[in-house]
């Protein structure tokens, strides 16, 4: 597991579930990462991921894509105890956060 300098463990291990649930559900899938200026990071990796954000923006993204299109996207507050504020009003990610 990554060492992160700002990022708890709590914060890191919910935003690590999500990310990890959205792969279990599309293994194909993968995550484009943006915060509020820009694009952060284009991974499959809970861990480069987490890396790529932490001692970033207080915000940021996670839009998932598999099969050619985007399934939805999670807002995150890394460094907040609600640290999932929000995300596509789907049934994919509607499932995901009952996990």
């Amino acid at each position: 597991m990554t060492q992160l300098k700002y990022i708890q463990p709590e914060q890191a291990d919910t935003i690590r579930a999500v990310i990890n649930a959205c792969l279990k559900r599309e293994p194909e899938g993968f995550f484009k990462v943006y915060d509020t200026e820009s694009f952060v990071i284009k991974s499959r990796s809970a861990e480069k991921i987490l890396e790529a954000l932490d001692g970033g923006d207080e915000e940021a993204g996670l839009n998932f894509y598999a099969n050619g299109k985007c399934l939805g996207w999670f807002g995150v507050l890394p460094y907040e105890d609600d640290c999932i504020f929000d995300h596509s009003d789907n049934e994919f990610c509607n499932n995901i956060m009952k996990e």
